[in-house]
């Protein structure tokens, strides 16, 4: 059997900038044979929160988890390269990339600024009347309206609440069962598409869903080998994640900030109609970047944080001296000595997004057909780099959480990790985000229609738009549970090309799984 970690364990992780200390001789990993790799696992044993140097003795059991979220711990993390085993756990020397991190917080106080002055002027004058146009005109809602509304939505957030461990429960039980109607939901999705495209008419919409949807299905032929694999892999997230429940705690909290930086934004673009047109168009394109990597941000700590957590588990778990809260020590460092490295990534997805945006709305207003075509193509080259950068920023982040390293070197380290050892074929067979993507949609589903029929019963009305709300609110709460099981799995993967021995210590049947399905691939296993 696995042996999975709890809330207790692990990685370079207490409080402050929490993490591995230099190794102090020994082995770590009390089973045999020694690693074949040719980069040797770290050895010796590593230090208690205080920081000393142990003597070489066998690992014990590690204590029984903390009963409260956040206990204390220390110690500073080591940063480690894939490729260069002479540099494995240097020092970090202070914040990473903190000239991003200052210029993050530059740019929310120009946010700031912007909406203070906004505020002011509008304050001022009369304002405009922007009623017209709105899905709810609040001078039609009375107080039991209202309460109504905003009583649907919280039943339909704690449903979309309960659903995200209801989904981490079936993944634990259900996992082939889930993968299979995964892969056959997206074929018969895009079939349904393309054949009520070819009964309205659009021939060229029905033909390219169609192709999508014949695509699929062989994927779905060509994967099929690689399923055992993504089931016991899926088997071993769900666990990790329901006995990591900080991680989960943390994607919680990020929605808060999600929300309050929604609504701040939100008044920030009505505030800035009220000037000229010019000014009006570049302070709503400054704001809708900041809107972008604001988000990003927030995103991405979370990613690094779980991404930390989880490496507690594959390189520590079970050891002595180990910090008692390894989500604490993560998150700490995802918003201090890490926090400009993820501003980094963040800032060039920001820019590319927000460049996405400007490209459409000249395809979409431009009466030049020539422009439209030029804009259309931007877009789309746009679009295929923000995707392909957003993927392999999961991986570059999980190494900033892992070791530390600045954006860069993480980048650079990723990718050479992709294309070292067969990796790239574990990856490019990541068929569990079709998993988490069904889950989304189905719970969406489900906190719409829960939240249109309770509207309609309380008031009679209202419930498309409140049915659409409350189906955002799932898909959303859902998804930020939901993104917690793609950081473990990352984790893993990069954690795995590091040192795939010691994921035969904790989990022997997900190494196993490794072993069979990729042994003719990677050659670090044996």
């Amino acid at each position: 059997m696995a042996t999975y970690g709890t809330e207790q364990g692990g990685y370079y992780g207490g409080g402050g900038g929490g993490g591995l200390q230099p190794p102090a001789g020994g082995n770590p990993y009390a089973y045999q044979p020694q690693p074949t790799t040719s980069y040797p696992p770290p050895q010796g044993q590593y230090p208690p929160p205080q920081g000393q140097y142990l003597p070489d003795q066998q690992w014990a059991p590690s204590s029984p988890p903390p009963k409260e979220f956040g206990a204390p711990g220390g110690g500073e993390y080591y940063e480690e390269s894939p490729l260069q085993p002479a540099e494995k756990f240097q020092p970090a020397s202070g914040y990473r990339d903190f000239a991003f991190y200052i210029a993050f917080v530059v740019h929310l106080l120009a946010a700031g600024a912007i909406f203070g002055i906004g505020w002011f002027t509008f304050a001022s004058g009369k304002g405009a009347d922007n009623s017209e146009g709105k899905i709810i005109n609040e001078d039609d809602l009375d107080k039991t309206t209202t309460f109504h509304i905003f009583l649907t939505a919280a039943v339909c957030a704690a449903v979309a609440a309960l659903s995200a461990g209801l989904w981490l429960v079936m993944f634990k039980y259900f996992a082939r069962q889930l993968i299979y109607l995964s892969i056959g939901f997206s074929v018969l999705f895009t079939a349904a598409i393309a054949v009520f495209s070819f009964i309205y008419g659009n021939i060229w919409a029905g033909v390219i869903f169609a192709i999508f949807a014949v695509i699929s299905a062989l994927f779905f032929w060509l994967w099929r080998s690689r399923i055992p694999f993504a089931v016991e892999m899926l088997k071993t997230v769900s666990v990790l994640v329901q006995n990591y429940p900080g991680t989960t705690t943390v994607a919680f909290a990020s929605l808060i900030l999600q929300f309050g930086w929604f609504v701040f934004w939100s008044v920030a673009i009505f505030l800035v109609q009220q000037y000229t047109p010019v000014l009006a168009y570049v302070l709503s394109i400054y704001l809708l970047f900041s809107f972008y990597w604001v988000s990003q941000v927030i995103k991405n700590v979370v990613h690094v944080t779980a991404a930390g957590v989880f490496a507690s588990w594959y390189f520590l778990h079970g050891t002595v001296g180990v910090p008692p809260n390894p989500t604490l020590g993560s998150f700490k460092r995802a918003t201090t000595t890490s926090f400009g490295s993820i501003c980094f990534g963040s800032l060039i997805v920001a820019l590319l997004r927000t460049l996405r945006m400007i490209f459409r709305s000249f395809r979409q207003n431009s009466d030049n057909i020539a422009i439209v075509i030029l804009a259309f193509i931007g877009e789309c080259i746009v679009a295929c780099l923000d995707q392909l950068l957003e993927y392999f920023n999961q991986y570059a982040y999980a190494q900033i959480a892992i070791y530390g390293k600045s954006y860069c070197r993480a980048a650079k380290d990723t990718w050479h990790l992709v294309h070292s050892h067969g990796i790239q074929a574990i990856i490019n067979d990541n068929i569990i985000g079709s998993v988490l993507s069904m889950a989304c949609l189905a719970s969406a589903v489900v906190t719409g229609v829960l939240g249109g029929a309770m509207i309609y019963a309380l008031e009679d009305d209202y419930y498309i738009p409140v049915g659409i709300i409350c189906g955002l609110i799932g898909f959303v709460m859902v998804m930020q549970v939901l993104e917690i099981v793609e950081s473990a799995v990352t984790t893993i993967f990069v954690c795995f090309a590091e040192e795939p021995e010691a994921l035969q210590r904790n989990s022997p049947e997900l190494y196993h799984k490794f072993q069979t399905t990729y042994g003719n691939i990677c050659d670090f296993l044996v």
